[in-house]
């Protein structure tokens, strides 16, 4: 079920459209995931993530969450070079790119 206002369950605007936990700690490497074709090794703290099946388009939503955070001084994930079946993310602890364990998910037609 949904806890949506909407009255159509399922449709793209009312789900998530990917999900996926991962980590780039010890490998590059897909814990669980949802519409997830495989995930690229940019460098330390910089990761490619592509869809099996695409976005509409590019315009959609990415929310992600770091699980594993070394320093408690500052830290901050960022998206970048979305299209519709594809888009990275850039982890920095401290100003520094490190690699760690996340979720990301994107909502969207």
């Amino acid at each position: 079920t949904s806890s949506s206002r909407s009255k159509v369950i399922g449709r793209s605007i009312d789900t998530v459209h990917s999900w996926c936990r991962f980590r780039t700690n010890s490998g590059t490497s897909i814990r669980r995931s949802y519409n997830i074709s495989s995930l690229t090794d940019l460098g330390t703290g910089q990761t490619g993530i592509t869809l099996i099946r695409p976005h509409r388009d590019a315009d959609y939503v990415i929310a992600g969450s770091q699980i594993t955070q070394a320093s408690s001084d500052g830290d901050s994930t960022n998206t970048t070079g979305q299209t519709a079946s594809y888009w990275q993310i850039s982890y920095h602890e401290d100003g520094t790119l490190t690699d760690g364990e996340f979720r990301q998910a994107s909502f969207g037609d």
